[in-house]
């Protein structure tokens, strides 16, 4: 059995008009591919590490194969056109974790003692390195949430 795959992209979109006729294609040609949306958007929450402001998209693919064909396909190439100029980013495609391999690695984990629980922090307050665990304002150059919802209030919703 061949393993999913996914394409993972971290955008800085600059131009929403133009982004959003991209946007309008992409579904047609990532689905003759086998593929779809998995998250194109939408809130995120930064868990760990310092939040960039990226709007994040994943795409799911039946194989590795599959994700590299769409992305090299003259279908998306005229339709990646579109976004030139709306914005840079990285596209990364991985193969997924097979559930065998995931089914064998959590039976080992659950054979396991736990290591002991690590004393939690209130939200707001400094960790232990000094620094604030909560950012009160987005990152300069824009809301947090136009990268990642879509773009300005009343912007069409992207799925």
């Amino acid at each position: 059995m061949t393993a999913p795959a996914y394409i993972v992209a971290r955008v800085q979109v600059s131009d929403w008009d133009r982004y959003r006729q991209y946007m309008a294609h992409t579904p047609r040609v990532i689905a003759q591919f086998g593929g779809r949306f998995l998250v194109r958007g939408g809130e995120a929450a930064v868990l760990e590490g310092p939040d960039d402001g990226l709007r994040t998209v994943i795409l799911g693919f039946p194989s590795l194969e599959q994700a590299k064909a769409f992305y090299a396909s003259p279908e998306y190439g005229a339709v990646k056109a579109l976004r030139d100029g709306a914005g840079t980013g990285t596209f990364t495609a991985v193969e997924g974790y097979d559930p065998a391999a995931w089914a064998e690695a959590l039976a080992a984990s659950r054979a396991l003692d736990p290591p002991p629980m690590a004393p939690s922090t209130p939200s707001g307050s400094r960790s232990p390195s000094g620094g604030r665990e909560t950012r009160l304002s987005p990152p300069s150059g824009g809301s947090t949430a136009e990268g990642r919802e879509g773009g300005p209030a009343g912007a069409i919703p992207d799925g």
